[in-house]
C-alpha cells in the first residue's frame, strides 16, 4: 500500500535529521523539479508524490503527516564546486564558463555552486576560475525556460 501525496504541507527545513517523528523521503537535488515521483522513506513506506504545477520539493517539505509523525524531504548532500569571484568582471566570465557547459547553478551572495564533475572543473581552471570543492546540499535555480501551464491547472 502506498501513500499518495498531493501538495506540501509545510517547509521545515531545519528539523533534526534523528527526530524519530520524522520519516524522511531522500530525494536528489536533479529529482526536485518532477511533478511525479515515487520513493520508499527511511521508514519503509512507499510514497508516491504527484504534485500541482505551482509547487516544486525542496529540502524540509513536508508531505504528510501520519499518526504522530511526517513525512518529510530530505535532500542529501552531494560534491558541488564553489567558487567565489572577487570582482564584477570574473563573475560574468564565471558566469559565461557555467553557462556555455549547460550546467545547473544555485546562487549565494557572492558564491555560484555547480556539481561538481572533471569536465566543469577543467573548464573552470582553463579559464583560470579558482573553485573551491565541497560536499554540501544541492538546490539549482529553477529552470527559467517558459512553464507550459495547461488548461485544468488554470481552473484552480
Amino acid at each position: 500500500m502506498s501513500l499518495l501525496c498531493e501538495r506540501i504541507l509545510a517547509v521545515m527545513p531545519n528539523l533534526c535529521e534523528d527526530d524519530p517523528k520524522v520519516d524522511w523521503v531522500d530525494i536528489m537535488w536533479n529529482d526536485l523539479d518532477k511533478r511525479a515521483i515515487g520513493r520508499t522513506s527511511r521508514g519503509g513506506r512507499t510514497i508516491r508524490i504527484i504534485l500541482r504545477a505551482n509547487q516544486t520539493l525542496e529540502h524540509g517539505a513536508v508531505l504528510a503527516r501520519v499518526r504522530s509523525s511526517q513525512i518529510v524531504v530530505n535532500v542529501p548532500s552531494c560534491e558541488t564546486l564553489i567558487v567565489a569571484p572577487k570582482s564584477a568582471a570574473k563573475l560574468a566570465e564565471c558566469a559565461y564558463v557555467i553557462g556555455n557547459l549547460h550546467i545547473p547553478a544555485q546562487i549565494e551572495a557572492g558564491k555560484i555552486i555547480v556539481p561538481a564533475d572533471l569536465s566543469t572543473e577543467a573548464a573552470l581552471g582553463r579559464a583560470g576560475i579558482k573553485f573551491k570543492p565541497a560536499f554540501r546540499r544541492f538546490r539549482p535555480m529553477p529552470n527559467a525556460l517558459p512553464q507550459l501551464t495547461l488548461a485544468g491547472d488554470l481552473a484552480r
